[in-house]
């Protein structure tokens, strides 16, 4: 199932980083929100947008991601 995560990269250093659920930068997308629907999509939107102005993250894109069970 092709899901949408969040990432960017911190400003600070450059790393790339995926929006968590708890709303913090996570350093692997094993942590990242997932949106399945498109309310989730816009509020993944949403909140790059606030990160970014705030200086948090540049680059920041919703990506296609796949999901599959292990």
């Amino acid at each position: 199932m092709v899901v949408k995560v969040l990432t960017a990269n911190r400003l600070i250093d450059g790393q790339a980083v995926w929006l968590g659920a708890d709303g913090s930068w996570q350093e692997t997308i094993d942590g990242a929100l997932v949106a399945r629907h498109a309310e989730a999509v816009e509020a993944l939107e949403d909140a790059g947008k606030i990160a970014a102005k705030a200086n948090l993250v540049v680059d920041v894109n919703v990506i296609d991601v796949e999901e599959r069970e292990e």
